[in-house]
């Protein structure tokens, strides 16, 4: 039996093309595909990239939820 592979991680965001950018510059990752709501970036030299959807409905998240209070 062949080794499993994972090729990519799929993130859902408002704006695939900016979320994208801000990964290549934060990895020194590089574009491997790009389409009007699609990009796929990885690195240099190969292995598990990156892709990104644009989810027009997608709503970031801020945080986990702060925990209730106490009282004393």
């Amino acid at each position: 039996m062949s080794p499993t592979r994972l090729s990519t991680v799929v993130l859902d965001a408002r704006d695939a093309h900016e979320l994208a950018g801000f990964y290549v510059r934060l990895l020194g990752y590089v574009v491997r595909a790009e389409e009007p709501d699609w990009v796929v970036i990885g690195p240099p030299d190969g292995g598990t990239g990156l892709s990104f959807q644009t989810e027009p409905e997608y709503v970031p998240r801020c945080g986990p939820p702060a925990p209730p209070a106490t009282s004393r």
